[in-house]
This record gives C-alpha cells, structure tokens and sequence, in this order.
C-alpha cells in the first residue's frame, strides 16, 4: 500500500477547491437571481389571486342600472 503524506492531501483539497470554485456559483453570487425569481413569483401570484378576486366579487349596481333602464 503506498504511503499517503500531508503533501498529498494538501494537493487533493486544493484541487477539489479549485473544481468547487469553477463548477459551482456562490450564495453572494446566487442572491440577485433569487430576488429577482422570487419578485416575479410573487408578482404572478398577486395577478392570479387579483383575477380571481375579480371573479368573485362582481359590481352588482352597473347590471342593475341595466335592467331598470331596459323597463
């Protein structure tokens, strides 16, 4: 079995932190994206909710103008 040194390690977690730093994004990086995402889903949900509210809740007095006119 051959020997392992410090060197050795040391050598491998440098590379595996290069490998990290290249393939992966960082939290400070990601937070901007995730505003923005999470803006939009909110915004989204606020028209659909709005649109159903719409739906719901109908003015009455404008179809009964229309009928006491129609009389």
């Amino acid at each position: 079995m051959p020997q392992v040194t410090n060197k050795d390690i040391y050598d491998q977690v440098e590379k595996l932190r290069l490998e990290m730093r290249e393939t992966y994004v960082t939290k400070e990086a990601f937070d901007p994206v995730k505003r923005l995402v999470y803006g939009l889903v909110a915004l989204l949900l606020t028209a659909v909710i709005g649109a159903m509210l719409g739906l719901v809740i109908v003015d009455t007095s404008r179809t009964n103008v229309a009928t006491t006119s129609n009389k």
